[in-house]
């Protein structure tokens, strides 16, 4: 629907919005679990991984050690996906 320069698209805005609060307490022990599993993990491999760098600039520049191409792929991915 036109209304002047604006577009308008009808849309149900009145949807129930009480299943939202029940969506937490059907998500269960398991997937709870395994959310709780992947985040330590993060953690850990993120502690672990991060004890080898010796300071900010090493890690921002990552130790000077990416190969030209690695740094060329990222570059031209960037590009594209912009």
């Amino acid at each position: 629907m036109r209304i002047g320069p604006m577009v308008v698209l009808p849309c149900d805005d009145n949807r129930d919005r009480t299943h939202q609060g029940a969506f937490l307490a059907d998500f269960g022990a398991l997937n709870w679990a395994i959310v709780g599993v992947y985040m330590v993990s993060n953690l850990w491999l993120g502690h672990a991984v991060g004890r080898g760098v010796s300071s900010a600039r090493a890690y921002n520049l990552g130790d000077r050690s990416a190969p030209w191409w690695a740094i060329g792929i990222s570059v031209i991915a960037t590009y594209v996906s912009a």
